[in-house]
């Protein structure tokens, strides 16, 4: 099943890359799969990732699994889901519209951002360093999906798993960023008064050479209408690919 999977993905994985994460590290569950379709679980966060080729696989993909109705969670889902889970389930407690974000050089042959990634110099009293398994709590307290010990324990293991970074300004923590589960890049803030002075563009890039460097991809999502967030990421090289949708069902 897991090698069905990967020949499906494997040819456009730069538009699924969560997924194409989660199957070669390992780091899911309740793997299900028809035709040209398949669905995943993150094992930590829980959530379902979702891949069809067309609507007939969907339909397929849930008439052979009927408990992915009873999931609540989804993400990084293709308009292709979500007009399926309208037409069949149209009870959203929460829908949100994010960009997929990849490196330019990955999907443009003629991109004219081929080698962005050299860091700024940065303001001088600066220091970057590698995060610390106790930069978990300074993470979690400014993260706005943060839920108390339970995230705090989610960032430590990240942090364990990959690393992350962190800039000092005057022995201060200012701006760090790690990866998230599914392999993308997330976490990231600039304590406000630190802003526009180059601490984002470079953990950002320092992150992507760092994926570069394990053979993977690097990738982000930016919500909706986060105008800087998406201006950082299109200034480190990247690229908006598509749409994509974090969605939560009600009960029926």
């Amino acid at each position: 099943m897991l090698k069905t999977a990967l020949s499906i993905i494997e040819s456009i994985k730069e538009f699924y890359p969560a997924i194409f994460y989660l199957l070669k590290t390992g780091n899911y569950q309740e793997l299900q799969i028809v035709q040209n379709a398949f669905s995943l679980k993150r094992e930590r966060r829980g959530s379902i990732l979702i891949y069809s080729k067309d609507i007939k696989s969907l339909k397929s993909l849930f008439t052979k699994y009927p408990n992915l109705y009873s999931e609540r969670r989804f993400a990084a889902v293709d308009s292709l889901v979500v007009d399926f889970f309208k037409e069949n389930m149209a009870n959203f407690s929460y829908i949100e519209e994010c960009s997929l974000f990849i490196p330019a050089k990955y999907i443009d042959l003629n991109s004219n951002i081929i080698n962005n990634n050299i860091l700024k110099q940065p303001p001088e009293g600066s220091k970057l360093r590698e995060l610390v398994i106790d930069d978990a709590i300074l993470v979690n307290r400014y993260w706005p999906f943060a839920n108390g010990e339970e995230t705090e324990g989610y960032i430590r293991d990240q942090i364990k798993a990959f690393g992350g970074y962190l800039y000092e300004y005057n022995s201060k923590p200012v701006c760090w960023a790690l990866r998230h589960d599914d392999g993308s890049l997330g976490f990231l803030h600039t304590l406000e008064e630190y802003r526009k002075l180059g601490f984002a563009e470079n953990i950002t890039k320092c992150l992507m050479n760092k994926v570069e460097n394990l053979g993977e991809i690097p990738f982000g999502y930016v919500v909706k209408n986060n105008i800087a967030s998406e201006a950082l990421l299109l200034k480190s090289g990247f690229k908006n690919l598509k749409k994509v949708f974090w969605i939560s069902l009600n009960d029926k």
